[in-house]
């Protein structure tokens, strides 16, 4: 699974709300969230 799709899964996350980078295999989640837990959400499912 991709890491967009992997967000798209987070109904308590909203995708206007975070930015996915990828180069050489690494990640980049750029954005702002309104708490801690949602911020969680989004490095797990990355």
């Amino acid at each position: 699974m991709d890491v967009i799709n992997g967000l798209s899964w987070e109904y308590l996350l909203n995708d206007d709300e975070i930015d996915v980078a990828v180069k050489n295999g690494i990640v980049t989640l750029t954005g702002t969230v309104d708490s801690d837990s949602k911020k969680k959400l989004a490095e797990d499912a990355a």
